[in-house]
């Protein structure tokens, strides 16, 4: 369907539609969003106690932690650290054309790259906006949460439109107003229209306007990055995990605190009408009233210790983070592996289950990437197509560099001097270093011949 082709009518009523299918997909989203950000369900903890007539009512008066140990936000640190915390290599047969990527992948670019990962982790998928900058290509990182696409095949590889629900600020009258704005991103323009009831369009306005002329890219500028292919937000695969791991510790906490309350009571004569009021009696004031019953007897109240096992609370505590990172492919490394000097099947084997889940959201940036690249080209009037560059991204895991160092020293004679250099801990910029190896020789060189002379 080419919605540039909808009525003005027909067009509101399709945008009203998409915004409310996205509304659910948004709302993991801004979960996601603020489980990272330490806002999560603990913090909406009561305390329950059993009532009058055995019905359940919260109270106030008792200790009620709300404990949160962010085991989620260190699996989606580890993973955006894991891949994006340095840039990516880049190796193409035109050596012109590899130093223009070169200088687009660039440490600013890295910056936005790592954004834009740790935004893919939390809400599934991640967009770039690009522009032509005066001849140059940029970049901006738009909000997941505003961005709702409209897809043209069912895999999610090409679009048709991008519709941006947002807001901006509007001074007046010496009061800051937030205005409620739709944009509507089509191949050819962008629209952008006042989300009232009749969606009053403010402008209509080309990617580059140049001498009184519309340009455009021929596609959406929009570039999405996804974490899996699937578009699920991390929180997903964790969630119930993460919430376990708070709750154990806030109800450890509460236990502690209430050493008093730790026992089974043994009543005579007890002064009440039923057990539920005794039961909220003592929930509340830590106390109950007994008296002499009409046979003479004195009323009392003995108590059976409750014990808290700390060891039940910590074993289910490690098994409970023990499973969020199998469930969220990450790595642990308190493991019994890296506690003396680990070998290379030891850190293989740590990083397995991490090594997996980087190959598929490699593999989805590097197809991004190449997409960016398609932009650089136009703006740059590059016509060649079949210039491809070969994007790796290196991973940040811990080496043994004795052992690195060793294997490389024996392929030598094997392999190229360039791809030894490659994988040398010590080596940051392959061609400089062999830049550096040249001007060495050339030195040594023409000491040897001055000698000779």
């Amino acid at each position: 369907m080419d919605i540039t082709k909808l009525k003005k009518e027909e067009l509101v009523k399709y945008i009203d539609a998409k915004i409310a299918e996205f509304q659910l997909k948004k709302e993991e989203m801004q979960e996601s969003i603020r489980y990272y950000n330490y806002e999560q369900d603990i913090l909406l903890k009561k305390r329950w106690t059993i009532g009058k007539e055995g019905k359940m009512q919260s109270i106030e008066n008792l200790p009620n932690a709300r404990i949160i140990d962010n085991q989620y936000k260190k699996a989606v640190d580890q993973k955006v650290n894991y891949l994006f915390s340095q840039l990516p290599s880049i190796k193409c047969d035109d050596e012109k054309y590899q130093e223009l990527v070169q200088d687009l992948y660039d440490s600013r670019f890295l910056r936005t790259l790592n954004k834009v990962a740790l935004e893919s982790y939390l809400c599934g998928i991640s967009w770039l906006y690009v522009a032509n900058d005066n001849g140059d290509l940029s970049m901006t990182k738009m909000d997941s949460t505003e961005i709702i696409p409209i897809w043209q095949d069912r895999n999610h590889e090409s679009l048709d439109a991008i519709i941006r629900v947002y807001q901006t600020e509007e001074y007046k009258d010496g009061n800051i107003k937030m205005i409620d704005k739709v944009a509507l991103y089509t191949k050819d323009d962008v629209r952008i229209y006042l989300r009232d009831k009749d969606y009053t369009e403010i402008k209509e306005e080309g990617y580059l306007e140049k001498d009184g002329l519309r340009y455009s890219f021929g596609e959406i500028p929009f570039i999405y990055f996804k974490s899996n292919s699937s578009e699920m937000p991390l929180l997903k695969r964790v969630k119930s995990l993460q919430d376990a791991i708070n709750a154990i510790l806030s109800n450890y906490y509460d236990n502690m605190l209430e050493d008093p309350r730790n026992t089974i009571m043994i009543l005579k004569n007890y002064d009440g009408q039923d057990l539920g009021e005794f039961r909220q009696k003592l929930a509340q004031y830590g106390a109950v009233k007994v008296s002499t019953g009409v046979d003479g007897a004195d009323g009392d109240v003995n108590t059976l210790e409750v014990n808290v096992n700390s060891e039940n609370y910590r074993l289910i505590l490690d098994l409970l983070k023990e499973k969020l990172i199998e469930n969220a492919m990450g790595f642990d490394m308190k493991q019994d592996k890296t506690s003396n000097a680990p070998n290379e099947l030891n850190i293989k084997s740590m990083y397995s289950d991490m090594e997996l889940d980087a190959n598929q959201t490699a593999l989805e940036f590097t197809a991004s990437l190449e997409h960016l690249e398609r932009f650089l080209k136009q703006i740059k009037n590059i016509k060649d197509d079949d210039l491809l560059t070969m994007t790796e991204f290196k991973r940040n895991l811990m080496v043994n560099d004795e052992a690195t160092i060793n294997m490389i020293i024996q392929s030598e004679g094997l392999l190229s001097k360039k791809t030894l250099l490659s994988h040398h801990p010590f080596v940051d910029d392959v061609d400089e270093e062999l830049k550096a190896i040249d001007d060495e020789d050339n030195i040594e060189m023409g000491d040897y011949v001055d000698e000779e002379e």
